[in-house]
């Protein structure tokens, strides 16, 4: 599954999803265009993706790199574990 967001017919973000089970998605790409980050466009993408997986009896989980500072700092602060 991949949702995007557009900003006058361009893709400016997007989140892309894998169901892995009946009960998990795993968010295998989250990407906003450098313009476009720190105004609450990829938090609105991975709400997206959480109403879209609780829609279907499921949840979504993130697996970042340890190294990946950035992600962590994103994850966190939106309140993802």
């Amino acid at each position: 599954m991949t949702i995007v967001a557009e900003l006058n017919g361009r893709t400016i973000g997007e989140v892309t999803c894998w169901r892995e089970s009946r009960n998990i998605f795993y968010v295998t790409n989250l990407f906003v265009h450098r313009e476009f980050r720190r105004q609450g466009i990829g938090t609105a993408l991975m709400r997206a993706a959480e109403e879209h997986a609780a829609a279907n009896g499921a949840r979504v989980r993130v697996t970042i790199a340890e190294n990946n500072l950035a992600a962590r700092a994103f994850f966190g602060a939106i309140g993802s574990r």
